[in-house]
C-alpha cells in the first residue's frame, strides 16, 4: 500500500509546475470548470510524513476539488496525467458518469489522449516551448525556463521565434 506526501511549492521543479499549470489552463479552455487546486506528491518509503495512502500506486488523483500529480513524470506523461485529472474534475462538477467507474476512467483517458493529439503529440523536448508560446503565456518567464527552452531548440540559427517578456 503506497504512501504519499504532498510537496511544498518550493520542493517542485519549476518546469514541472509550469507545464502542469499551463496544461490545466489549456484543458480548461475546453472543460469550462472551476479550476481545482493543484499539488505535487511523492511516494514515501520507510516512514516519514504521510498525507494519504492508496491501495495501489498512482500517477495522479482528483479528490475533493484538488488535483494531485506525482512529481518526476516525463513531460508528456505530466501533460496526460494533468489533463486526465482535470477531466475527473469536470465529471464531478457536471455530475457525469457517476454510476460507472469504468466510464469515468475511459472518459478521462480519452480526454487526455485527445488533448495530447490536439497539442500535436510533441516530443518531450518540445512540450515546454509549445505550451509556453502557443497559448499566450503573458507572465515573465524565469531564466531557468528560458534556458530550458533555448537548450531544447526553441531558438534556432540565432533567430528568436518566440517573444518573451522580461
Amino acid at each position: 500500500m503506497p504512501n504519499y506526501r504532498v510537496l511544498k511549492h518550493y520542493e517542485v521543479d519549476e518546469r514541472e509546475s509550469l507545464i502542469a499549470q499551463v496544461t490545466a489552463e489549456v484543458a480548461n479552455c475546453i472543460l469550462h470548470i472551476r479550476l481545482p487546486r493543484q499539488s505535487f506528491i511523492e511516494e514515501v518509503y520507510n516512514g516519514g510524513v504521510v498525507d494519504f495512502r492508496r491501495d495501489e500506486p498512482i500517477l495522479g488523483l482528483y479528490h475533493l476539488n484538488h488535483v494531485y500529480v506525482l512529481k518526476g513524470l516525463s513531460d508528456i506523461d505530466l501533460v496526460r496525467v494533468v489533463s486526465h485529472e482535470y477531466r475527473h474534475g469536470w465529471q464531478v462538477q457536471s455530475g457525469e458518469y457517476w454510476d460507472s467507474f469504468k466510464l469515468r476512467e475511459y472518459d478521462a483517458g480519452l480526454f487526455s489522449r485527445e488533448l495530447a493529439s490536439y497539442l500535436g503529440h510533441p516530443s518531450e523536448s518540445q512540450i515546454a516551448a509549445r505550451l509556453i508560446t502557443a497559448y499566450g503565456m503573458r507572465k515573465p518567464i524565469s531564466l531557468y525556463v528560458r534556458d530550458l527552452i533555448l537548450n531544447k531548440g526553441a531558438w534556432k540559427n540565432g533567430v528568436n521565434k518566440y517573444q518573451f517578456e522580461s
